[in-house]
């Protein structure tokens, strides 16, 4: 996160001022030694965008449509974080449970269930308060993103074994890596800062992921790294009871819609850290206006399926099963035998039901293990992810898919 200084010397960043944000940078010394100081218009987007997020993350506590909202932004959350590691998972393994993946391949369902996992795990406030800020979480997060994809993965510093310059992600902006001598003080710094509680957890988490992609402690994997701290950071500060706060998703949505053209990646040597965190504090505001409309958008559909199951028999299991289809919008037979604890023949009656009411529709034309889809409710799942990711990452056509 800084430049080189005109004695040659490396040097992490203290002095946040409207200046840096403007991307005109004089004096950089360290993050935990001194105060930072923001213009009053950024702290008021970044106030605005964590109010916004505390009081619907709030309201989801007591609605209905909790686990649908929850389930998707966790789901998205995850394809994200894959996609950063470079992990070119399918977005269907993201929205059906692997359970129902008979077939499906085994190593792209645990990677799938991984990063599945490690957006849970570093989101739970509870886990996260117990653990400490320091050099060795650095290497024990850099492992759980690696471990599946490097045999014997053994996390080490850069520099430790090589002394090969490393390059950077190609999709963020240009920074100077620093020697390999001094990763250990700026981490030591930034774990630092990360555990101070004065500071907006939306600035923290910004300064913690562009400090990691600047230290570069690592060869691969830095900017997922920063993205986990950045979890970190919000779960120690209790924001993240039912949502997560996007940061892989933003991250993503920045490089393909910077809300100035600062933002994208170049060659200005002075990067503009405040703009970084006044689009985060930007695409939280969407974020939460989104999640507003999906929750009307479930509503709607569950309301009509309902209306059209009015006075049918087995009403109980199919609303109940209706309503559990908003947030995992396949099924198979097999799925509603263990979930609900029905005969092989009353799944298959509740089946047709759905079906007869055009609530769900054949997804592939197996004999055995046959699954159905809720297009609504699918299609409520891609329209979000082609809001929120970048174009092309979501496939033209999902009914084609095979299982």
């Amino acid at each position: 996160m800084a430049t080189k200084t005109g004695t040659s010397e490396f040097s992490s960043l203290k002095n946040y001022s409207a200046r840096l944000e403007l991307g005109t940078v004089e004096t950089l010394r360290s993050l935990s030694s001194a105060p930072l100081f923001f213009s009053p218009q950024l702290i008021a987007n970044v106030s605005m965008a964590e109010n916004a997020f505390a009081r619907y993350d709030e309201h989801l506590t007591e609605s209905p449509y909790r686990n649908c909202v929850t389930r998707l932004m966790r789901n998205a959350e995850a394809f994200a974080l894959a996609a950063m590691c470079g992990s070119e998972l399918p977005l269907m393994n993201f929205i059906v449970p692997g359970s129902l993946w008979i077939h499906g391949n085994k190593g792209n369902l645990e990677k799938t269930a991984k990063y599945i996992n490690l957006v849970d795990k570093y989101h739970d406030t509870n886990w996260v308060q117990k653990l400490a800020l320091d050099e060795s979480l650095v290497l024990k997060l850099h492992a759980e993103l690696a471990y599946d994809d490097i045999a014997d993965f053994n996390p080490k510093f850069r520099g430790q074994d090589s002394n090969t310059p490393d390059e950077l992600h190609h999709r963020f902006p240009k920074q100077t890596v620093i020697p390999p001598s001094q990763i250990k003080v700026f981490l030591s710094d930034l774990m630092a800062f990360c555990s101070q509680d004065i500071y907006s957890p939306l600035i923290q988490s910004c300064l913690a992921h562009l400090q990691m992609n600047y230290i570069h402690p690592f060869r691969t994997l830095n900017n997922s790294l920063g993205t986990l701290m950045g979890y970190i950071v919000y779960a120690r500060r209790n924001y993240t009871q039912n949502i997560p706060v996007s940061i892989a998703v933003m991250s993503l949505d920045r490089i393909d819609n910077p809300i100035d053209s600062h933002k994208a990646a170049g060659d200005d040597p002075h990067e503009p850290y405040g703009l970084w965190i006044n689009h985060a504090a930007k695409t939280l505001l969407s974020q939460v206006e989104r999640l507003k409309q999906l929750e009307a958008r479930f509503a709607d559909i569950e309301n009509r399926w309902l209306d059209s199951l009015q006075g049918l028999h087995r009403n109980n299991v199919c609303r109940t099963l209706a309503h559990d289809m908003l947030s995992m919008p396949m099924v198979s037979s097999r799925y509603i035998q263990q979930t609900y604890n029905r005969t092989a023949p009353s799944a298959n009656n509740i089946i047709d039901t759905l079906v007869q009411r055009d609530i769900i529709t054949p997804f592939n034309d197996n004999k055995r293990y046959r699954m159905f889809y809720a297009k609504e409710a699918l299609d409520v799942y891609f329209n979000m992810f082609e809001d929120i990711l970048p174009k092309g990452w979501t496939p033209p056509n999902y009914q084609v898919m095979e299982v």
